[in-house]
């Protein structure tokens, strides 16, 4: 059985533990295993035919334990109510992700990709339902978010709208800061899309008037030039759309 065949057999509910095999040896750099180059093989059929399967496997975890169970079910002391492992359901889900990410980076012409769309529209489901942080998972739903939004795919606004807005509030939380600041500014376009008196983006609006009394987004020595050029260019695109538009900042 090829590398392809084997994979796609493996992606799903009953076989999620060979799945998850294929996904660490992906990991593993000296294993001869590359999830990118599989799926980048497989013809046009195949690739749908993944994920339709890869969604099934995403919609039956989330469904054994919500994102908003996670935590509480990793908690000592608490009663089990549900006999799903927090760890195995990250797990398979990061694998998900990791999926999904190389897909978008191997979408061609004429891909028929709206099974893709569910997936990563699920995982966003993820992503906002929990708090922002560090976790390697949530990191990389992030990441899939914004390489959604840079390939100008199907509905890329939320997804675009959603990476912006945890690169800015992680970029006010970081000790350096600098990384997010700059993918801060690679998302900037997303600003465009943006209806200022929607009390929906009033977070974004307040974190960005927020920028002008930041110094890591006016002057600071631990950020490279660019990054601190990008930074005031943000403040004064923001400042020349927006003059007029009052808003008090969160406290």
């Amino acid at each position: 059985m090829s590398k392809r065949d084997a994979f796609l057999e493996a992606t799903c509910q009953e076989k999620v533990e060979d799945f998850l095999h294929f996904i660490q040896l992906h990991k593993d750099r000296a294993e001869p295993f590359d999830v990118e180059e599989v799926v980048q093989e497989m013809p046009r059929n195949q690739r749908l035919t993944l994920w339709g399967k890869l969604g099934s496997l995403l919609q039956d975890v989330l469904l054994e334990l919500p994102p908003e169970r996670w935590a509480e079910d990793g908690q000592e002391g608490m009663e089990v109510e549900s006999a799903a492992d927090p760890k195995h359901i990250m797990a398979v889900v990061d694998g998900v992700t990791l999926v999904a990410d190389v897909s978008i980076k191997v979408l061609q012409d004429g891909d028929t990709y709206s099974a893709l769309l569910e997936i990563v529209q699920r995982l966003h489901g993820v992503l906002v339902s929990l708090p922002v942080s560090e976790t390697p998972l949530l990191l990389h739903i992030h990441t899939l978010c914004d390489a959604w939004w840079k390939k100008g795919l199907k509905e890329k606004e939320q997804f675009g709208r959603t990476a912006f807005l945890i690169s800015l509030q992680k970029s006010f939380t970081l000790k350096k800061p600098g990384v997010e600041i700059q993918r801060v500014w690679s998302l900037h376009d997303v600003l465009l899309s943006l209806d200022y008196t929607s009390e929906e983006n009033k977070q974004i609006v307040d974190l960005l008037l927020q920028c002008f009394h930041r110094p890591n987004y006016i002057r600071n020595d631990d950020v490279s030039r660019v990054t601190s050029g990008c930074s005031v260019r943000l403040s004064l695109w923001f400042e020349s759309h927006c003059r007029g538009f009052v808003c008090e900042p969160s406290a």
